[in-house]
C-alpha cells in the first residue's frame, strides 16, 4: 500500500524533481531532513484526508517555513568550531 501510495500521482515527480533541487532549500543537513520530513507528512496527511495529490500544495506551504528553519539549524563553518564559538579579539590575536 504504500509504495502504490509513494509512487503513483505526482508524489515521486514533487519529491524528486520539485522539492530536492529547490534552490530554497535549508543550507544545513539537519535543516532538509526537517524540511523533507514536514514535506512528507503534509502530503501524507493531504492525501489521505483531503483526497488530493498533496505534494504540491505541501511544497508551497513548507517552503514558507525555510527562513525559521534555517534560524533554528544553523550549519557549523568549514572545520568545526576552534574556539567553542568565542573569538578572538585582534589583540588575542597579536599576542600569540
Amino acid at each position: 500500500f504504500a509504495i502504490s501510495q509513494a509512487l503513483s500521482g505526482g508524489i515521486f515527480f514533487g519529491s524528486v524533481f520539485i522539492a530536492a533541487p529547490n534552490r530554497f532549500i535549508p543550507t544545513s543537513t539537519y535543516g532538509r531532513m526537517i524540511y523533507g520530513l514536514l514535506i512528507g507528512v503534509g502530503a501524507m496527511f493531504l492525501r489521505l484526508y483531503a483526497h488530493i495529490d498533496g505534494i504540491y500544495p505541501s511544497i508551497a506551504i513548507f517552503s514558507l517555513f525555510i527562513p525559521l528553519i534555517d534560524k533554528f539549524t544553523v550549519p557549523s563553518p568549514f572545520g568545526g568550531y576552534t574556539n567553542h564559538g568565542k573569538s578572538k579579539t585582534v589583540s588575542e590575536k597579536n599576542s600569540g
